[in-house]
């Protein structure tokens, strides 16, 4: 009966959430920054999410799933890049399903499941190539495990609360290397665990011990992430506002829009106002019952199972709205971007579901109701669903890339022209939006027919960090050095998704020369220097913005904080050296800064006069010991973009790094 039970919420809801995976029409720009930051080698990965504010743990995930289906597959397209999502809903489901019926009853427990698996915000989690499903099931075992710890200490039992705890922290941990709003939510869920513990009438010390010392190894677990804290919270700081503005009313449509609904219409405001009304009475209508209900004595339920209902009420609605409310006070009050409704909601989505169910539940069993008046009182929460899901299905279905396509007819290829499209690990994702085309590589342009002087390029990733080869093509392309002329069009029309590019009179010269290959060697090093530094070496980490590249080809990366480190590729022996040194200083601000080099493990230091545009410095170094490969610290001011009079951007910047390099000093010999 149980696992009927499932498989009939399995046969109603996965139908449909493996429909939606499988739509290349919903594939938006964060999950394409996913695919293409999975598709770099880790140590390069690594290095980027430790700048970009996303802890790793689902990233690597998705890499070694990925890598599975395509060393079997290769041509595996977006289907099963999601899957593993739609594998962490059923995780979530059965969570829900079996979890729920444990703790506080059958029926109780298949209302709690069908509230939480079949919600907008489930759904939304099971087809986003991000982390969100992975967080939301991981907290949400971490709810019911620490309610099935809080319903074991109320009927006294004992014997399993190690490996309740154990199982606690694993799934913490999980968390917050997922999502460092985890962290919020899982302190959220400790105080109100501590509470209750100070607050019984019998207070289990050796529950209340291994409870803690299982939060604690889980908080201490995710320390390596702190070291990357501050410089995430300056990346998220210096981005333009993106996100949900922090008002009164968006808190209002936090509860009773965004988390009811999914996400729908713009991430800036609701979009309507009668959804509102509804996703108000799906809040409203179970609590208030609850609140008058709950007084009267009628109930057919255990009492520990009614206590275990009223605290999963209880805290699955505070927690919630507690979270909440603290991403809207940091961001209104404190500036940090935190308050994002339509998405950083969906952590807390399913224990906002469980407190409604319980809710429901409670206030049918104190009626004397059956669970059909429970079923009633939930039924906004699972009206608001229902529409979610058909709601975005339909806004999907008139998105994509297929659909836009059309709107640059006049610059698709012709008849027998190839459509070349990157970056490439792409291109599998949109298989059924380019069918009728000719679809290759980037890397394929050099073999382009001699008979067709036009190609059409295809940029479908504008929002992405791409690799250093379409870095080098994108901006020899920008620059007019692949064609004599080219017309470009951003798809959809008054978008930025895609970029569409048509080049006429190619010069089949310099594409065959760059445009299918990486950076050649710096030619401007001497083949005879020690030691080299190249852009490409250079890492996010030590205070790098993404590589970037000159019109003529050459690589460069500007500075981001007032320290950087520069990373040279060989060990240097003792001896007597030149370290040279070229990059440019911004025109503006016009004023000569100073610029301090200190070389790693060593007492050289020199400060030096930098005034704007291009440097060299040809400097003496002495080493009494060989050095492992140098690590050269340079300090320089850091100004923002509304220095140079660009309204509302508080991106950094410093100086541009083009090279250095080591030479032996030949005026000893």
């Amino acid at each position: 009966m149980k696992s009927r039970g499932f498989l009939l919420l399995l046969a109603v809801l996965l139908p449909v959430l493996l429909y939606r995976a499988g739509r290349e029409s919903s594939l938006w720009i964060d999950e394409v920054h996913t695919l293409v930051t999975v598709a770099t080698p880790v140590p390069e990965m690594l290095d980027h999410l430790a700048v970009d504010a996303h802890p790793p743990l689902y990233f690597l995930m998705l890499k070694g799933w990925l890598g599975g289906v395509q060393a079997i597959a290769p041509q595996a397209g977006l289907f099963w890049a999601r899957l593993p999502n739609v594998l962490l809903w059923l995780v979530l489901a059965a969570t829900a399903w079996f979890g729920g019926r444990r703790l506080v009853g059958e029926q109780p427990g298949a209302l709690l499941a069908w509230a939480v698996a079949a919600s907008a915000a489930a759904g939304q989690m099971a087809k986003e190539m991000r982390g969100y499903a992975l967080v939301g099931a991981a907290l949400f075992g971490c709810f019911l495990l620490m309610a099935a710890a809080v319903h074991r200490a109320r009927r006294q039992e004992s014997g399993a609360d190690a490996a309740l705890w154990l199982a606690y922290g694993v799934l913490a941990s999980a968390a917050m290397w997922t999502h460092h709003l985890a962290a919020l939510v899982l302190g959220l869920l400790g105080v109100t665990w501590v509470a209750g513990e100070l607050c019984a009438r019998r207070w289990r010390r050796r529950s209340f011990a291994i409870g803690f010392v299982a939060q604690a190894v889980a908080a201490a677990s995710a320390v390596p992430l702190v070291v990357d804290i501050a410089r995430q919270v300056a990346h998220v700081a210096a981005q333009p506002a993106w996100t949900t503005p922090a008002t009164t009313w968006n808190l209002l449509g936090s509860f009773t829009f965004w988390i009811p609904f999914g996400r729908v219409g713009a991430p800036q405001w609701p979009t309507s106002f009668a959804p509102m009304l509804l996703g108000a009475l799906a809040l409203a209508v179970p609590v208030v019952a609850c609140a008058s209900a709950t007084r009267r004595p009628a109930s057919s339920a255990p009492d520990a199972c009614r206590q275990t209902q009223r605290w999963l009420a209880a805290t699955g609605l505070g927690v919630a709205v507690a979270y909440t409310l603290l991403t809207w006070g940091i961001d209104r009050w404190i500036g940090l971007q935190l308050f994002h409704a339509e998405r950083y909601t969906m952590p807390v989505a399913a224990l906002y579901a469980t407190g409604l169910a319980m809710a429901a539940c409670l206030a049918a069993q104190a009626l004397g109701g059956s669970m059909r008046l429970a079923l009633g009182l939930l039924a906004p929460w699972l009206a608001c669903a229902a529409i979610g899901h058909a709601w975005v299905i339909r806004i999907e279905n008139d998105h994509g890339l297929g659909k836009w396509l059309p709107e640059a007819v006049d610059l698709l290829p012709g008849p027998g022209a190839p459509l070349y499209a990157g970056p490439e690990p792409l291109l599998p994702m949109f298989r059924s939006s380019l069918a009728a085309f000719d679809v290759r590589p980037l890397r394929a342009i050099g073999q382009h027919p001699a008979e067709i002087d036009e190609a059409t390029v295809l940029n479908l990733s504008l929002w992405s960090v791409d690799p250093p080869p379409e870095i080098l093509f994108w901006t020899l392309l920008f620059n007019d050095r692949l064609a004599a002329h080219r017309v470009e069009r951003m798809l959809p029309t008054g978008g930025r998704d895609f970029r569409i590019v048509q080049l006429r009179q190619l010069d089949r010269a310099a594409i065959a020369r760059h445009a299918a290959s990486a950076f050649e060697p710096d030619a401007r090093i001497p083949a005879e220097a020690i030691s080299a530094a190249s852009p490409l070496l250079q890492r996010r980490r030590q205070g790098w913005a993404i590589l970037e590249c000159t019109e003529h080809g050459e690589p460069f990366r500007w500075g981001r904080r007032e320290e950087v480190a520069v990373q040279f590729d060989r060990r240097v022996a003792s001896g007597r050296y030149r370290l040279h040194l070229h990059g440019i200083r911004p025109a503006a601000p016009t004023e000569t800064a100073e610029m301090t080099l200190q070389l790693e493990g060593t007492d050289w230091q020199r400060t030096l006069a930098v005034p704007p545009g291009p440097f060299e410095f040809d400097l003496g170094v002495v080493l009494d010991r060989r050095l492992p490969p140098p690590v050269l610290r340079i300090t320089h001011p850091v100004w923002t973009m509304e220095d140079l009079g660009i309204r509302r951007d508080s991106r950094p910047f410093s100086f541009v790094l083009m090279r250095a390099w080591w030479m032996e000093d030949d005026s000893t010999r």
